[in-house]
């Protein structure tokens, strides 16, 4: 392998970084960010809704109790969008949120629109948060967890918070503030729209970074 032609992509650098604490012997390991397109062309006015949002399979790797939990404290409405093995149970605990079951793009859109603020509370590495961009880019604040590799691009672009995921009170803190603060929701509505294409690729940049990939490696190998 530390001789191998081969070239290795990661889709984060924290990702292929983590192949290199493991160990992997890879000579040509590089990392090309997934590609996002957003659920809306234009802006979602987040300062003006209410609700927040969980997205992703309603089960404990992705933290959808928790998710209920904290908006039950902090007294916010919640959809929760996706079907899982705890789909039920917490159905029958929450019966103030409102379950959306799966949905498709044009349905995650309508209620994006509807939507103050997008929580990503995985108890599981994120070694991307595809649904993370792509709230984040059609105007949706975001709170996530750490555990999403994308957490610190989120925070840093001013499009997010990072919650902490075994304090729920704090995040239920963290809510309510969102509740409330319109002129900070804004602002990360704002920042998310027009600077995520920032920290992921679209899809023509992300077909171009393998493309150059393959162009460079067929300029080194010998053409049969």
């Amino acid at each position: 392998l530390e001789t191998a032609p081969f070239t290795f992509t990661a889709i984060h650098e924290k990702k292929r970084q983590k192949f290199v604490t493991a160990g992997f012997k890879a000579p040509d390991l590089r990392t090309v960010v997934n590609p996002v397109k957003p659920w809306s062309e234009t802006r979602v006015p987040a300062e003006q809704n209410n609700s927040l949002l969980f997205v992703g399979r309603v089960g404990p790797d992705k933290g959808a109790d928790i998710a209920l939990e904290a908006a039950r404290r902090a007294n916010i409405p919640i959809t929760v969008a996706g079907t899982g093995d705890q789909l039920e149970s917490l159905r029958d605990k929450y019966t103030e949120a409102h379950f959306a079951g799966w949905c498709n793009r044009e349905r995650l859109l309508e209620l994006a629109q509807d939507a103050r603020a997008l929580i990503a509370p995985s108890r599981m590495m994120e070694p991307f948060g595809l649904v993370i961009m792509e709230a984040a880019m059609s105007g949706l604040p975001i709170l996530v967890t750490r555990r999403a590799f994308i957490a610190d691009e989120i925070e840093s672009i001013g499009t997010g918070k990072i919650i902490d995921i075994e304090d729920i009170e704090s995040i239920a803190k963290e809510i309510a503030y969102f509740s409330g603060a319109d002129s900070d929701i804004r602002a990360m509505s704002e920042a998310g729209y027009t600077r995520g294409q920032e920290i992921c690729n679209s899809y023509d940049s992300w077909i171009d970074a393998f493309l150059n990939i393959f162009e460079e490696k067929l300029a080194k190998e010998p053409r049969v």
